[in-house]
């Protein structure tokens, strides 16, 4: 999930700069993103689920009711408008930052239980 976070992330950022997505930039931020699930297990597994969640909902719904966004073509997200693309990307990191703060409150940390 850690990595799949970085790759994501590659992407929105290049839609919002207006550029294709680079491969070796999305390899290091799916590396680095997938080295800190690891070492940070319970908060990159809410970020992954709450963003991925998010991003679904947001895609999803703008598919419904603009027609303009396809969620099998990433490629189109450099095709919309700037407002457009700005609205989608405000509403995932909303969305995101809610469902993060929800998992945070609602979930427990497990103690570490010595052996």
């Amino acid at each position: 999930m850690g990595a799949l976070l970085g790759a994501v992330l590659g992407v929105a950022f290049s839609a919002l700069g207006g550029v294709a997505p680079e491969p070796v930039v999305l390899l290091v931020l799916a590396a680095a993103t997938g080295i800190a699930a690891l070492l940070l297990q319970r908060i990159m597994i809410i970020l992954s689920t709450s963003f991925a969640g998010s991003w679904s909902m947001v895609i999803g719904s703008a598919y419904f009711v603009t027609g303009r966004v396809n969620p099998a073509d990433m490629e189109g997200l450099f095709r919309l408008d700037q407002r457009l693309l700005y609205l989608l990307m405000g509403s995932w990191v909303l969305l995101g930052a809610a469902g993060t703060v929800v998992q945070l409150k609602t979930t427990k940390a497990r103690s570490r239980q010595g052996n």
